[in-house]
Formats: C-alpha cells, structure tokens, sequence
C-alpha cells in the first residue's frame, strides 16, 4: 500500500494516558458531517469520512477544521455527479467563479515530511479528487487514493473497510483506525500513532475487581 526507504519502523507504545475519553467535533462540522453522509448514503461504492474528522469522531484527540471523503474512482465521479446535479458549489466557484467540473486526478504534497530511520521525505497523495463547499465547510473528497514518499513509487490505492458510528441518531461509515495508525507508521507520524492508540485505549471498557 505504502512504499518507504529503509526498513519497516516498529511501534514500542509509550506512556499512554487515557483522559476523560471527550472529544468534541464543532456545531458546524457536526451538521456538515451528518449531512454529507445522508446525501451519499447511497452510494454504491465504498466510502468513509476520513481526516482528523473522521478520527474525532472514533474518540482520537485531534482538531479538524475540514471533511474528507475516502472512496474509490467510480465513487469519486458520483459524488462529484450529485454535487452538481445539487448545485453544490466547488472550492474555486467559491472564491473565484469557476464552476465545478467533477472529479479530476490530481496530485499533491502534503505538508508533514515522513520521517522514516531519520531521513525525512517529502509526501505526495494522488487521487481522483473532487473538493466542495457544503454550509460553509470545505470537502474534500479522494478517489483511488495513493501515498509516495519522496520519489519512489506510488504505493496501491487505499483498501479499507469502513467502521459504522451513530452520531445524533444518525449512521456514519468511517475510515478505520487500524489501518489510519498503519499509515502514519510507515511515514513516521508516531504522534499521531500514538494519539490512535490513546482512543483505543480509552474505548476499551474499564474492568472492574472486587
């Protein structure tokens, strides 16, 4: 899935600290979020909220200010078919008028370097990629998404199995954490492996003795 120099890092979990297990996703999100799901919850291909969104919502301590949607390239081009048939304007409409022209393969880099045996790379995402403005929140949406970390080869589109959550009653298919922690473990992120295994922890039921 995900191609790095050198090999494999090994996760050794330190201190973790369980907390009050609260996390908290803004009004505004929330209701971008709930409505999203229902305007794709026919979608026939598969498809997760993912992003520090999607994290958020499985009890990961993260901030989010943005929707990501992981789904493959026939998905991509129907969300992208039913944001127009509903007028939903794209990002660059937004600010600038042009109009939004569905799904188009795209690369780009993100902004963290992966860190792999000390040497840090540059990381580039490539997808069918469609991105939107819903009620004031930015959407963005991957198709067929793939890694690469500096110029080796692109790693194979992402596979996953989506994890349901209700939240305000309402059913939500969300990217999986095992394999989210997976990825920031190839790239080195182990704060973020780290911020995983915490909501992991706090999910777990306390057991009692006595």
């Amino acid at each position: 899935m995900l191609k790095v120099p050198g090999k494999p890092r090994v996760y050794t979990r330190g201190r973790i600290s369980k907390g009050s297990g609260t996390m908290i996703l803004q009004q505004p999100l929330l209701k971008a979020t709930v409505k999203l799901s229902a305007l794709i919850a026919d979608l026939d291909e598969r498809w997760a909220i993912g992003g520090d969104v999607g994290e958020l919502l499985l009890g990961v301590d993260v901030k989010a200010d943005h929707l990501e949607i992981v789904t493959t390239r026939k998905g991509s081009e129907a969300i992208g078919a039913k944001f127009q048939q509903l007028s939903v304007p794209s990002t660059s409409e937004v600010q600038d008028g042009s109009a939004n022209l569905g799904a188009k393969e795209t690369e780009k880099k993100l902004e963290r370097l992966a860190d792999c045996s000390g040497n840090l790379y540059a990381v580039s995402v490539r997808s069918h990629y469609v991105e939107v403005v819903l009620d004031g929140i930015r959407v963005e949406v991957y198709g067929d998404l793939q890694y690469r970390v500096g110029e080796l080869e692109w790693g194979d589109p992402v596979v996953f199995e989506p994890t349901e959550v209700s939240i305000v009653g309402t059913s939500l298919r969300v990217f999986p954490l095992g394999l989210k922690s997976e990825i920031y473990l190839a790239l080195g992120w182990v704060d973020r492996v780290d911020k995983i295994s915490e909501a992991l922890m706090r999910s777990q039921p306390t057991s009692r003795t006595g």
